[in-house]
């Protein structure tokens, strides 16, 4: 009888720690949706307390390295990439920066989409830190965009009819152009609040019939361009435009 009380104890101190175990393990994904199935498998297949306790702490330690590798979210999905993030993102979805990146290829935005950048800096050794390519929608904010060496434009909107909103970003750093309009960019409605944007070119805009839209913001040119020629400034307008300050 003694032996059978004894392993009765033996069960249920297995049982309850297996329970802490899971509620442990699923409780350190956080807000994540991480698949944790074989975590907890691996824990119901143990057979002593100790072994309970192994299986956790190494399924805890995998999920903690899993989130810190995050660099951007959608809803609860955690990405590794920004531009895999941006990519996978449905129209209309926000993509949330949670720590600074640093990208040698363009970031595409190419549908309707919000990019949060939780205060977080994008910087970027490509052409183009940011491309626009879309007619829906693009918002980003809270964000700094700095341009390493090769990076010649900060955000630059290529596609007609764009939407752009612009709300407390940063731009500087080696680019030429901190916001950049293309000629290829017919009819964009760009907004800019509460911004800093700061190039050889803060603001330049090539597209016709643009109307843009700047509040509370600062636009700077640091023209030291040595070039056989010069047309860079803090604002620079070609053709038919219409500018709110």
């Amino acid at each position: 009888l003694r032996n059978d009380a004894l392993a009765a104890i033996q069960e249920r101190e297995l049982a309850l720690a297996k329970e802490n175990a899971k509620a442990a393990i699923n409780e350190a994904t956080g807000s994540y949706a991480i698949n944790v199935d074989t975590y907890l498998a691996a824990v119901e297949a143990c057979v002593t307390v100790t072994e309970v306790e192994e299986a956790q702490a190494l399924a805890v330690e995998e999920i903690e390295a899993t989130i810190a590798s995050y660099v951007a979210v959608i809803g609860n999905v955690g990405y590794t990439s920004l531009a895999n993030a941006v990519a996978q993102a449905n129209a209309g979805e926000t993509v949330e920066l949670l720590q600074n990146v640093e990208l040698s290829t363009i970031l595409t935005l190419d549908k309707e989409i919000t990019l949060e950048g939780n205060g977080y800096t994008l910087s970027s050794k490509a052409g183009r830190a940011i491309n626009i390519d879309t007619t829906s929608k693009v918002t980003i904010n809270n964000l700094e965009v700095v341009g390493l060496t090769g990076c010649e434009r900060g955000i630059n909107i290529i596609n007609k009819a764009s939407t752009v909103e612009l709300n407390n970003v940063t731009i500087s750093g080696e680019s030429h152009y901190a916001v950049h309009v293309a000629s290829s960019a017919e009819g964009v409605r760009l907004t800019i609040n509460d911004s800093y944007l700061e190039g050889y070119g803060a603001l330049a805009i090539y597209g016709e019939n643009t109307v843009a839209t700047v509040n509370d913001s600062k636009l700077v040119g640091i023209n030291n361009y040595t070039g056989e020629t010069n047309n860079f400034a803090a604002l620079s307008i070609e053709g038919e435009y219409q500018l709110v300050t």
